[in-house]
């Protein structure tokens, strides 16, 4: 399991009303300290973590990413581009980093 469920975000917000650190969080959830505090982060709305809020702001991030996956997909030149990197044994982190520059060429 990838993803934070919505359950689980509810859990950390009624952990942080009790006012628990990320490490029992993360305990209590069999999940690392680290997604939690990476959780906690990306959820917070003014100042203050709200789980129906933190929810909806990951599907966002979620459809956002697909549209990402999609702009490779739809645009001819960039397929091209990725391609030939991936047959020349190029890492997809290191493709990720310079379609940028072949992007912005795109008329």
């Amino acid at each position: 399991m990838k993803h934070l469920e919505y359950g689980e975000r509810r859990s950390i917000e009624r952990f942080i009303n009790k006012e628990k650190g990320v490490r029992y969080i993360g305990r209590a959830l069999s999940r690392s300290p680290s997604s939690i505090s990476e959780e906690i982060r990306k959820g917070l709305v003014k100042g203050k973590y709200r789980a129906d809020k933190a929810e909806k702001k990951a599907k966002l991030r979620r459809k956002q990413a697909k549209q990402q996956c999609l702009k490779v997909a739809m645009n001819p030149v960039v397929k091209d581009y990725v391609t030939k990197q991936l047959k020349d044994n190029q890492s997809p982190e290191s493709i990720s980093g310079r379609i940028k520059e072949i992007d912005t060429q795109i008329p």
